[in-house]
């Protein structure tokens, strides 16, 4: 395993009980090692344990075996709270569906991550800005996602997953939704704004564009 890795999975196991007994295993003796600017892309058929596996490298899901370091930090030996600060801060996520609050404009969605990290409100409105520029939503700011096409949600989506300038982004199906024209875009910002901040890209796909631009495919089932 190589220590230079940012985010590393050791020996990562995951069962799940079943209600008739007995238990069900998608992860086994797994390791994963994530390097700074970094673009990984996990595959495998239905039922693998691709979105498990980015579930447990964010910090989401413990595993049944083995732990998941950020720099050398155990994410699971850690304090909840402690856990859920490092997601907040360390940490950007990015769905197949966008979980955009239909109450709120596109800048407000965005800057919702950077208010739950204790970001200042100034320079986040300024990064949040300069992101929904950047992908195409000058003029959208305060537009609510009813407003705004499946791809636009995205792409704000995106920007929220990105305030915070995190090393890692987890990305599970981000093109799912998406025609050929929106997925490219997300695509291209997603990797471009990440590797020129120095940070890394987990991305659970079944798009062979995504695969494309990896660095490193990883296999699962």
């Amino acid at each position: 395993m190589a220590s230079e890795g940012i985010l590393r999975g050791e020996g990562l196991g995951m069962a799940f009980k079943l209600p008739t007994g007995g238990e069900l295993r998608v992860l086994q003796d797994l390791d994963v090692c994530v390097s700074p600017g970094e673009v990984v892309a996990i595959t495998g058929r239905s039922g693998a344990g691709k979105s498990t596996l980015l579930h447990i490298l964010g910090g989401l899901q413990a595993p049944s075996e083995g732990r998941v370091l950020l720099q050398d930090e155990d994410l699971y030996s850690v304090a909840q709270a402690r856990r859920a600060r490092i997601r907040s801060r360390s940490f950007g996520f990015v769905f197949q569906a966008h979980h955009l609050l239909p109450g709120f404009g596109a800048l407000e969605n965005v800057l919702l991550a950077s208010r739950i990290a204790g970001q200042g409100r100034t320079e986040s409105e300024e990064r949040a800005r300069e992101l929904l520029d950047r992908f195409g939503l000058s003029g959208r700011h305060d537009h609510r996602p009813t407003e705004l096409s499946g791809g636009e949600c995205q792409r704000v989506a995106l920007a929220r997953a990105l305030i915070n300038r995190p090393s890692m982004v987890f990305a599970d199906e981000p093109t799912g939704n998406l025609d050929l024209q929106n997925a490219e875009q997300v695509l291209d910002s997603l990797t471009a704004v990440v590797r020129e901040s120095g940070g890394s890209v987990l991305i659970v796909t079944h798009d062979p564009r995504v695969t494309g631009v990896a660095d490193r495919v990883i296999p699962l089932g």
